[in-house]
């Protein structure tokens, strides 16, 4: 579910290559996906201009896709932003660099991370040297330094962790194919980030 203005509650189902949205007292639509989508459907603010806040997500034909609540893909030529491979997780919206315009950050089975900027132009990429399927990215600012920092897992057995210029800050092993949502919380307030994709490992946060 994803919310537009005047609280309107939006129900999405992705079937056989199509996306629908439905909602009472709103005129859905049904609209054609080149790929599959794994990941959820994101809100990100009014992008095109008409009042109404948009929506994000990746799918398998390797695209990042902003479309309009009308089911249309926003800023044509500057959107879908093509990957390096299928995008098969949630794609991750946050303002990074904290000047109030969001940011898009996506995994992608190439095993780069990408940031974006709502025009889609490419700010920096982070290769993790495995393959990102379920392991969408997390944005947390973990250690209350009022900076968001971004966390993911790969096939490559590691959890990353990125800061808001798109720099490695560090890697750590876990021991296994990373395949699911990372989770990261620093849950005693002793600067050490816990990281529940698979299970919990305590990782140093600096």
């Amino acid at each position: 579910m994803i919310f537009f203005k005047k609280k309107l509650i939006l129900v999405f189902l992705f079937s056989f290559s199509t996306l629908f949205a439905q909602a009472p007292n709103f005129q859905g639509f049904s609209s054609k996906v080149t790929g599959d989508i794994y990941g959820q459907v994101k809100v990100i603010n009014d992008i095109d201009g008409d009042g109404k806040k948009d929506m994000v997500f990746g799918a398998t034909d390797g695209q990042i896709h902003i479309w309009s609540s009308r089911g249309k893909e926003v800023m044509a030529g500057l959107w879908p932003k093509h990957t390096g491979g299928p995008v098969m997780a949630d794609v991750a919206v946050a303002d990074l660099d904290g000047d109030n315009v969001e940011e898009i950050i996506a995994g992608s089975y190439d095993g780069v991370v990408y940031g974006l900027n709502i025009w889609g132009k490419e700010l920096w990429t982070v290769d993790t040297r495995g393959t990102i399927q379920l392991s969408g990215p997390e944005v947390s600012d973990v250690d209350s330094s009022g900076i968001l920092n971004v966390f993911v897992g790969s096939h490559a057995g590691k959890v990353s962790r990125i800061d808001n210029q798109g720099r490695l800050v560090w890697e750590v092993p876990v021991g296994t194919k990373v395949s699911s949502k990372v989770v990261i919380s620093d849950i005693d307030g002793d600067g050490r980030v816990v990281n529940s994709a698979i299970e919990l490992s305590a990782l140093e946060s600096e």
